[in-house]
């Protein structure tokens, strides 16, 4: 009998515990819809650069997990500000990489757009009917310069074609390209400026300058977000998830154009370069001596896509006799051209990095001859400079290089 209650009671147990089991399970799909619901209602409350905001707080404060969060909330937003309609006439995505991927200048491009040029048509077919011809070019190539600002292709292109017959006074294409350009109706089709001026009027520009977001949304949905997935990369590679890493920095170099900070494409090069060493000390570590060189061999590659920007590695000013540094030995180069290139602290940090990198890691794996002209770059430039010294010096007594010995004691005179 007892037996029997304790087996009873065993079951019991088992029923409460697999409810139990059943009830968290429950909650937490619940807890997760909620979750998905919230996520639903924040992002369509706050745009996209408050999350990258918090996320670089988070970042900075070394709380990965939640920066991670942010960002990613961040490039939903952006994705859902837009729609599937666009701006009729004007390539959204090419008009905001002319302006640096700001936001707030593309803006105030197409609401300047829109007011200077709405009586354009008319001034150019008065001035060509005066034969006031220079002036007529003159208005045309202003709307040509604003139609590229904002990404209006086809109108660029069509006031290109007028500008350019009357320059050669071609006088029976005026009419056809004036229509092409400017008329309301051309059979089924509007001219060009007028699909542009309809858009933003009708479409869009109640937006602009109000505190609806409409406008600004829908052209941020359809702008990449760089700096943000060069963030996530970021992480990424701090938590050993090379893949994802590698993927978020293609996403970011494919919006480059996007960077507030142009310059930022040094970023992420620099970032998948680190992502290759890492792996390469990874498989190094392991025994895995093919892994090794495969990821060493793409870590030199990305750091030489660094190093061939700069037109001081092989050249590229034409005109002149300079050939880049490359191939010359450093005692052949003379103190002036390397008291510029120490002045140049733009391209040391660009660049200086890179020649370091490449050329102390050659030298570290036994490819000292190969390491020589970059770890000579890194010197001229300033970048670890101490270092880089001592790695050359190094080099040059195993070669009894006396020439290019005594070269480094009068560089470092140079700057004492």
């Amino acid at each position: 009998m007892h037996k029997k209650c304790v087996m009873g009671a065993g079951k019991m147990k088992m029923r409460i515990l697999l409810f139990s089991l059943l009830c968290l399970l429950c909650l937490t799909i619940n807890l997760y819809a909620q979750d998905e619901e919230y996520l639903n209602i924040v992002i369509l409350e706050e745009p996209s650069w408050v999350y990258k905001a918090r996320g670089d707080r988070f970042y900075r404060e070394g709380k990965y997990g939640n920066a991670l969060a942010q960002y990613k909330k961040a490039l939903i937003r952006r994705k859902r500000g837009g729609s599937n309609q666009k701006i009729d006439g004007i390539d959204i995505e090419m008009g905001l990489s002319r302006q640096g991927g700001n936001l707030d200048i593309y803006l105030r491009k197409l609401d300047r757009f829109r007011t200077e040029h709405e009586e354009t048509s008319d001034h150019v077919e008065r001035a060509l009917r005066e034969n006031r011809y220079d002036e007529a070019r003159s208005l045309i190539q202003i709307l040509q310069h604003d139609a590229f600002d904002i990404g209006a292709e086809m109108l660029k292109a069509d006031a290109e074609a007028l500008d350019r017959s009357i320059y050669v006074r071609k006088y029976a294409e005026w009419d056809y390209l004036q229509e092409r350009l400017f008329e309301s109706d051309i059979g089924e089709k509007q001219g060009s400026l007028t699909i542009v001026l309809t858009s933003l009027n009708e479409q869009y520009i109640d937006n602009i300058g109000s505190s609806d977001p409409k406008l600004r949304l829908q052209i941020e949905g359809n702008a990449p977000y760089p700096e943000v997935h060069l963030k996530i990369a970021q992480i990424y590679l701090e938590e050993g998830l090379f893949d994802l890493s590698l993927q978020q920095l293609d996403m970011a170099e494919k919006g480059q154009e996007h960077f507030q900070i142009p310059d930022l494409i040094f970023s992420v090069m620099y970032t998948r370069a680190e992502n290759y060493r890492t792996r390469a000390e990874f498989y190094k570590e392991h025994g895995n001596k093919k892994g090794f060189n495969r990821e060493a061999d793409k870590y030199g590659r990305e750091l030489n896509r660094i190093v061939e920007k700069d037109e001081n590695w092989r050249g590229g000013k034409e005109g002149t006799s300079f050939k880049g540094y490359k191939d010359i030995k450093l005692n052949e180069i003379p103190n002036s051209r390397i008291l510029h290139l120490s002045g140049d602290a733009e391209g040391r940090e660009k660049y200086g990095k890179a020649y370091f990198l490449s050329g102390a890691y050659k030298f570290q794996n036994g490819r000292d001859e190969g390491a020589e002209p970059y770890l000579k770059m890194a010197f001229l430039y300033g970048y670890e400079r101490e270092t880089a010294k001592r790695y050359l010096e190094q080099y040059y007594i195993l070669r009894n290089d006396t020439a290019n010995l005594k070269k480094i004691e009068d560089i470092e005179a140079l700057f004492r």
